[in-house]
């Protein structure tokens, strides 16, 4: 007798990106416990994790599937333009705490030195007040998201602002990037090649317009990871942690391969986990504007 598949819809909803919103994923349960989810949007392009991702802009001989600008990279011209962005920002701000100064100022009483002031009162609720504040909270979270303001490369509040703290308005994502003293502090690795031993650690393409507000630099992968010369592209979690997590392999299964099939107009890309799926994605081309992609992620 077959064995049934359940599914269940996840409980909150998802966006993609700006497009879409309120987008629900379905999570089903196979035979032998196999797991999937499934969820419906427009195409999108995600290659993170795939080891000829990104590349440096000084090989044109490599042929990346992305740009890095789907790694959080911003050209010079782009990263001037969110400056400007944030210092029109600022002045907003200022504006408007001067605003809340002035509505302050003229809502106090004038008191009479001849008479005894009256017994204090609660303040009365004051609309355009209530909106100001509003409006000057929503601001601050704008600045502060825009600047990376008291946060650090996690994510997480910082007491510190980052190294270019209102000069860079970037950070890395879609790479494995560290701070040269990151880089320098890392736990050698030995990599062991036929009799010939290794002595590795991180190397940066510290090339200053890779630099992000962190500090960072992307991390090169070397001649013993699955794509020399090209930058180590990451995933949420370590596949296999043998490998130092700034190491290309960290992030593929042990005896993963990467196969193409080309039919016609479509290719199937497979990534293997011993005899199971580990990640399967479909590229349709349009001819007539661009590739496209759709991506379904199976969790086994």
């Amino acid at each position: 007798m077959a064995e049934a598949i359940t599914y269940k819809a996840v409980a909150h909803k998802f966006d993609c990106g700006t497009d879409f919103s309120k987008l629900s994923v379905i999570n089903f349960v196979g035979p032998a416990g196999a797991k999937a989810c499934a969820y419906c949007c427009n195409m999108n392009l995600d290659l993170d994790g795939e080891p000829q991702a990104y590349g440096p802009l000084s090989k044109p001989k490599l042929r990346p599937k992305d740009n890095l600008g789907n790694a959080g990279w911003k050209r010079e011209a782009d990263n001037t333009a969110l400056r400007l962005k944030y210092e029109a920002g600022k002045k907003l701000l200022s504006e408007l705490e001067q605003k809340k100064v002035d509505l302050i100022a003229k809502a106090k009483p004038v008191l009479d030195p001849t008479k005894r002031p009256p017994a204090t009162a609660k303040a009365a609720h004051d609309p355009a007040m209530v909106a100001l504040d509003k409006q000057i909270a929503q601001k601050k979270a704008e600045l502060r998201k825009l600047s990376f303001e008291h946060i650090n490369a996690n994510g997480n509040y910082s007491a510190t602002n980052p190294k270019n703290f209102e000069k860079i308005f970037w950070q890395w994502y879609g790479v494995v990037a560290l701070t040269p003293a990151q880089a320098k502090a890392a736990i050698s690795y030995l990599e062991m090649s036929a009799k010939t031993l290794t002595v590795r650690k991180p190397v940066l393409d510290n090339t200053s317009y890779y630099e992000d507000v962190f500090g960072r630099f992307p991390v090169v992968q070397s001649i013993f990871e699955p794509g020399p010369d090209y930058f180590v592209t990451q995933l949420p979690h370590a596949a296999n942690p043998r490998y130092p997590s700034w190491d290309q392999r960290y992030f593929l299964p042990h005896d993963a391969f990467f196969a193409t099939l080309v039919s016609g107009t479509r290719w199937l890309n497979v990534r293997s986990r011993h005899s199971r799926v580990w990640a399967v994605y479909t590229i349709l081309r349009d001819r007539v504007r661009r590739n496209f992609q759709t991506t379904f992620y199976y969790f086994i």
